[in-house]
């Protein structure tokens, strides 16, 4: 084994293959700014972005569809792309439905099958209303008869004041409260494993009953 890696790694025709295939020459076909990151927008808010495709070759090429990786997302564009000139694709992503660090791909293909697809990808981060903060879960290992604690914070970006009616416990293996840290605006949530809890692996979440039209119920894992 280790004779046919060095084999390999210098290049030389080893017993049973042939000699490294060819470079590939570049393609005539690349986009200008694959990847663009939008920032920060409230969800709910339509993201539109526009990429080019440049050709920088002698002959047009066509595109025959463009595949979008998440739902909410759509695509325009010109079908042709000329010889030494640009065409644009237009994405647009309906954010209602997503909330967070978000990424998501648009892999534009052609006609021609010997002609290699682009793949665009749109990032960025949407606000929700209420946010869960780094993440709307914790995880805990502990040894038996040790106990942890583990915060999140509950950040409200609407203009309302958000207040939190009760805390509701979806499991016997913690406990959990939560405090103000700015009125109506922010809170912390802190959840425990007791000392006590027995030897095992939980999955179990906490709800927080709020007055918010649109986040009622907060669910931390």
């Amino acid at each position: 084994t280790g004779a046919l890696s060095l084999a390999m790694a210098w290049g030389a025709e080893v017993p049973g293959g042939g000699p490294p295939p060819p470079a590939t020459a570049p393609s005539e076909l690349a986009a200008a700014a694959p990847e663009q990151d939008f920032g920060t927008v409230a969800q709910g808010e339509p993201v539109v972005r526009a990429f080019t495709i440049r050709n920088r070759g002698p002959r047009p090429h066509a595109i025959e569809r463009v595949d979008l990786s998440a739902a909410g997302m759509t695509a325009r564009f010109a079908r042709a792309v000329e010889p030494s000139q640009e065409s644009t694709v237009t994405l647009r992503w309906d954010t209602s439905a997503i909330s967070g660090d978000v990424a998501a791909e648009a892999v534009v293909r052609f006609t021609d099958p010997a002609t290699a697809p682009i793949t665009l990808v749109l990032k960025g981060r949407v606000r929700g209303p209420v946010e869960i903060l780094p993440y709307p879960a914790v995880f805990f290992s502990v040894f038996k008869g040790e106990s942890a604690e583990r915060r999140v914070r509950i950040v409200n970006n609407d203009e309302g004041a958000l207040a939190i009616s009760r805390i509701e416990p979806r499991g016997r293996h913690f406990a959990a409260d939560v405090e103000p840290v700015e009125a109506g605006r922010v809170y912390e949530l802190s959840v425990k494993v007791p000392s006590s809890v027995p030897p095992g692996r939980y999955m179990e979440a906490v709800v927080l009953h709020t007055n918010h039209p649109k986040r009622p119920q907060l669910e931390v894992a």
